[in-house]
């Protein structure tokens, strides 16, 4: 619905401003293009379906809706979610469940695929249901608070990793990204000539450890708890979808159309981008409450027709004739030869 919202938006000329962007901003980031028809949008659409996770669908280089890949990693990772499951149910043993966690974490991690976080919720949800973790935590609050702030400590050293090439001339997620191994080669990557900074597609080890400690604060801190259910952000919740969706296109058309319209006037960056930030962050707020009631049917509706057609018995077979019987036609030759008999006696 998104992607073609913007589809439309963008072939009536909605991003033109995009293209002075890189001049005022330092940066060739800023990147949109139309398709160049109509069928070429579906394609890249339906692409998305069928797409194998880590790979970077076309659509994400002509549309400002987020980072649409995530699509096919969710789509393999219910796989992930539902054959883990199974496997892990089948080991009894405390110690060797959490072994197979760690090996399973491990490996996807190295192999450079997401399902590293997925395993990560399986054993997070596993804690919770099986070994009721969070009772047992609040019952131990020597083991409780020091958990909480190894946690809270690593998620946001994890963060600013990121940071660190700011004043060092290492890059880490470069330097990562060299130890996992090359496809073609089978050598590190370090040793090859993709060495370089990761595509933004591909999972970083400190974006896997900032979200699972970030997710374990939330779930056993009732302090967090009741931070998200304030009231100011519960209205923010339930349109976070939509303003994942949204709020790129909103900035690279509208954004970009104030932006180089005030650098014509000399107005400094600063304010400049202050003005930008405003101004489109307001157009985001007046846009959510008519486009989430759209996104919020078609995500109730289609999960709820997919659940009934798994667990309800489909409806009986009708018959092609319905609502004739097929007598209709079986007794059509009789009642032919009988009106040629009657037709013939009355001539005689």
């Amino acid at each position: 619905l998104i992607a073609a919202l913007e589809y439309f938006l963008m072939d009536s000329g909605a991003i033109n401003w995009l293209a002075y962007l890189p001049s005022i901003t330092w940066t060739t980031w800023p990147f949109a293009a139309v398709p160049d028809t109509f069928g070429h949008f579906i394609n890249q659409a339906l692409e998305l379906a069928y797409l194998v996770p880590n790979a970077s669908p076309q659509i994400t280089f002509n549309y400002c809706t987020g980072v649409l890949w995530a699509i096919p990693v969710l789509l393999q990772g219910c796989w992930t979610i539902l054959l883990g499951a199974i496997m892990i149910y089948q080991i009894k043993t405390p110690w060797k469940r959490m072994c197979f966690y760690a090996w399973c974490i491990l490996i996807h991690w190295y192999a450079l695929s997401w399902g590293a976080c997925f395993y990560c919720g399986i054993l997070l949800t596993d804690l919770d249901v099986t070994y009721q973790w969070k009772k047992w935590l609040h019952t131990h609050k020597h083991v409780y608070y020091p958990i909480i702030l190894f946690c809270t400590l690593l998620a946001i050293s994890s963060l600013g990793v990121d940071l660190i090439s700011e004043w060092i001339d290492a890059n880490c997620a470069a330097f990562e990204f060299g130890w996992h191994p090359d496809t073609e080669t089978g050598l590190p990557i370090a040793q090859t000539t993709s060495a370089k900074y990761p595509p933004y597609f591909v999972p970083k080890l400190n974006g896997l450890s900032f979200s699972v400690f970030l997710q374990v604060v939330v779930e056993i801190s009732p302090l967090v708890q009741k931070v998200f259910t304030f009231k100011p952000l519960t209205f923010v919740f339930p349109h976070l979808f939509t303003i994942y969706l949204i709020h790129g296109f909103v900035f690279w058309s509208l954004g970009t159309a104030i932006c180089t319209s005030l650098a014509r006037t000399g107005l400094p960056y600063w304010a400049n981008i202050s003005i930008v930030a405003v101004c489109c962050y307001g157009a985001i707020v007046l846009i959510i409450p008519f486009l989430t009631p759209a996104l919020v049917m078609l995500g109730k509706n289609l999960p709820r027709d997919i659940w009934v057609n798994a667990w309800q018995e489909p409806a009986r077979r009708k018959p092609t004739m319905h609502p004739f019987n097929k007598e209709l036609l079986e007794d059509r030759q009789g009642v032919e030869e009988d009106a040629e008999t009657v037709a013939s006696k009355d001539m005689e």
